[in-house]
């Protein structure tokens, strides 16, 4: 289904995670998690009675205090209307776009 994309698109709309309430989500999972990090790993607190061990923690820490916000920071919906199709990538899970042929649609509306 990876297909090249053509020549210029006849539409072009790219798409960011911007929204104030999945920042908002995003930066309490964040704060969470770096918070449980300092309490356990640099003030030797454990955190919560069923405490995770150092390894896991650092590991759970970079995924979902670093990764998390890095992700949805950096993910963009990049949507290409071609003459022989739309194209779409949803970056960085989508390296190359994938091409919807307009003979594969039922149906399609334009919507402002």
């Amino acid at each position: 289904m990876n297909q090249e994309k053509g020549p210029s698109p006849i539409f072009c709309e790219v798409q960011k995670f911007r929204q104030v309430w999945i920042w908002a989500i995003v930066l309490l999972l964040t704060g969470l998690e770096c918070y449980a990090a300092v309490e356990q790993l640099l003030l030797h607190r454990s955190f919560g009675t069923n405490p995770m061990p150092d390894i896991p923690l650092v590991i759970f820490w970079f995924n979902f205090g670093i990764g998390l916000p890095a992700l949805f920071f950096f993910c963009e919906l990049v949507t290409e209307v071609q003459n022989d199709g739309v194209y779409i990538r949803f970056f960085p899970l989508h390296w190359a776009f994938r091409r919807i042929a307009f003979t594969e649609m039922k149906q399609c509306k334009v919507r402002t």
